[in-house]
């Protein structure tokens, strides 16, 4: 892009705006922004290959070349997404290479071969070697085909509206699929017009330089992998759009640089194609701090989930979990009860809301039993039923869970009331047993030592609560 102020103002405007909050402010997404990173570095060094005749040749040319397929590879490997690479240098080459020819012929050019090589080897790792196994357990959003089509062209719509209206961006939930059961028909079409105008986008645009059209282009491959026409376990994340986005703001740049172009030149609204500009990246960076508050705990993360999503389960989750581990029990049973209404079957939601009501007997085997049956082997449960009968001097009961969650994944809890219950029933050497699968353990000496004083105590033999 040779128009600096456009290139300035698309820059910050990716820089600063609020649907870029999630990809930056999780540890857990980093992969976004290194495979973005990569994938820039790919395409823009694959543009002054292309130009090089212009600027260099000879190794000048082929370091580039050479740079842009080791960047390819490093972003296919670091997030399957990036797989697009070849598709935008095809459309690149379509626009701006200045050459007549087919596309079958275009297809064919020396220039793929490398990224088509990198391509196959990565789909051959992604295939065979170490599969994905998630995907056959992806199901079709709504369970049909057409319910499906609706929510993806509605998601399509509403990334559009993130980004065009950056103060009404919330925070989305994890694994979200927006509910669209009462209008799926209008809201499909809604999506699909969106869609269709962005279509026109590209063709009008033209008239502005071919960069418009393209970054247009780039936005929409980019978009592909993330679209759920392929269905994925997260149907909608603003992540997603981290390196999308980088195309759509080069058309937002350049569109508003002519609406600002044209505005300079009436006499009484001279300046106010710069406040213009101003005015949109303050209004991101504005937004940006805002959303960026709402991650700065898991309470504020819960806070914001559950105010921009009342009716959806991850906000209570996190809010139950957060209450849990600050010992905050009333409030954490209160918000996992919210979950589990809204129909949240994560056997660590009904660990945690059992573990939160151990002064209700009956509501805590029951929830802990939940939790258990849910999934077989998770331990937790398992610990946790065993110390509840242990507390309850319910011990026969207690070795079945605590037997079953030390062979399983043997831990200092479950093997310390384990050994306080085979010395209290005088077997010492089923006692010792334990100690010695302890011993394999990666615990502290504290806690080694701890465990030897619960087997080699005297006297009359007393029952200690060691917690979880």
């Amino acid at each position: 892009m040779n128009d600096k102020s456009v290139a300035l103002l698309s820059a910050l405007m990716f820089s600063v705006h609020p649907v870029k909050v999630e990809a930056v402010a999780s540890i857990g997404y980093r992969a976004d922004l290194l495979a973005g990173l990569f994938v820039l570095l790919s395409v823009l060094s694959y543009i002054k290959f292309r130009r090089g005749p212009l600027t260099c040749s000879g190794p000048c040319r082929a370091i580039k070349y050479w740079f842009s397929l080791i960047c390819y590879f490093l972003a296919l490997f670091t997030k399957e997404s990036a797989i697009v690479v070849p598709g935008i240098l095809f459309v690149y080459d379509s626009y701006f290479d200045g050459k007549e020819s087919g596309i079958l012929k275009r297809m064919l050019s020396p220039a793929y071969y490398g990224y088509a090589a990198v391509s196959c080897f990565y789909l051959f790792i992604y295939l065979k070697v170490f599969p994905n196994t998630t995907l056959g357990s992806v199901k079709l959003i709504g369970g049909s085909a057409l319910y499906h089509a609706a929510t993806l062209l509605w998601i399509f719509a509403l990334y559009i509206k993130d980004i065009a209206m950056p103060f009404l961006l919330i925070m989305l939930p994890p694994l979200y699929a927006p509910n669209i059961d009462r209008y799926f028909i209008l809201k499909g079409l809604a999506g699909a017009a969106v869609l269709l105008g962005l279509i026109i986008v590209i063709v009008k645009m033209k008239r502005y330089g071919k960069a418009a059209a393209f970054s247009v282009f780039f936005f929409l491959i980019c978009l592909i992998p993330v679209s759920n026409i392929v269905p994925i376990a997260n149907p909608m994340a603003h992540r997603f759009l981290y390196l999308p986005s980088a195309g759509i703001f080069i058309a937002i740049g350049i569109l508003l640089d002519k609406i600002c172009f044209k505005l300079s030149s009436i006499k009484s609204a001279a300046s106010s194609g710069l406040m213009i500009k101003i005015f949109v990246v303050c209004v991101c960076l504005i937004m940006t701090f805002s959303l960026s508050k709402d991650w700065r705990s898991n309470y504020s993360i819960a806070a914001s989930l559950i105010k921009g999503h009342p009716d959806d389960l991850a906000g209570y989750a996190i809010l139950g979990e957060f209450n849990y581990k600050s010992g905050r029990y009333v409030e954490a049973r209160q918000a996992f009860q919210k979950a589990i209404s809204l129909g949240s079957t994560d056997p660590k939601d009904f660990y945690m809301l059992g573990m939160s009501s151990l002064d209700n007997y009956s509501e805590a085997q029951r929830y802990l039993l939940a939790a258990m049956s849910n999934n077989d082997e998770y331990v937790a449960p398992l610990v946790g039923l065993g110390r509840l009968y242990f507390l309850n001097k319910d011990y026969d009961k207690a070795k079945i869970f605590l037997r079953k969650a030390v062979a399983i994944k043997p831990a200092y809890a479950s093997c310390g009331y384990l050994i306080q219950i085979y010395m209290f029933e005088g077997k010492a050497a089923d006692a010792y047993k334990i100690l010695d699968i302890a011993k394999k353990l990666p615990v502290g000496n504290e806690e080694l030592s701890s465990l030897n004083k619960l087997i080699n105590r005297t006297g009359q033999y007393e029952m200690i609560d060691i917690g979880i």
